[in-house]
């Protein structure tokens, strides 16, 4: 019983954070040149989508653009969360929804190594470069 009763104190913890992913334990730190030219250029200032005059949500990801709209900025479809909150990639809600798979819409969700990578950013305090 006692067993049991530990698995379950660590599952619950487990979920209570997120899960070890939206941790920063072991994020390797990212410049956001990096992730502007491999993941919101190609995957997400893409037509339709954070790109334009008429960006989705009022968020544009284009080059020059993204840390503005990202950083400390409260999200448009959820005004009490942060889009990025540096730091911490689990109230990061740029993190949880491409972790998630949500994000990208109508498109192949990003790559384990991508999402890594957007952690980084997040965990290295999302600096503008």
């Amino acid at each position: 019983m006692r067993t049991l009763m530990s698995i379950l104190t660590v599952l619950a913890l487990g979920a209570c954070s997120g899960g070890g992913d939206a941790t920063c334990d072991g994020a390797a730190p990212v410049a956001l040149a990096d992730v502007q030219a491999s993941i919101f250029s190609p995957s997400c200032a893409t037509s339709g989508c954070h790109t334009g005059g008429l960006p989705a949500e009022g968020l544009s990801l284009d080059d020059g653009k993204s840390f503005g709209g990202l950083v400390n900025v409260h999200a448009a479809s959820d005004p009490s969360k942060l889009l990025v909150k540096p730091g911490d990639p689990g109230a990061s809600l740029l993190y949880t929804q491409v972790q998630s798979g949500i994000m990208p819409q109508n498109a192949p969700p990003l790559s384990a190594a991508q999402v890594d990578q957007i952690r980084g950013w997040i965990c290295a305090g999302a600096p503008s470069d």
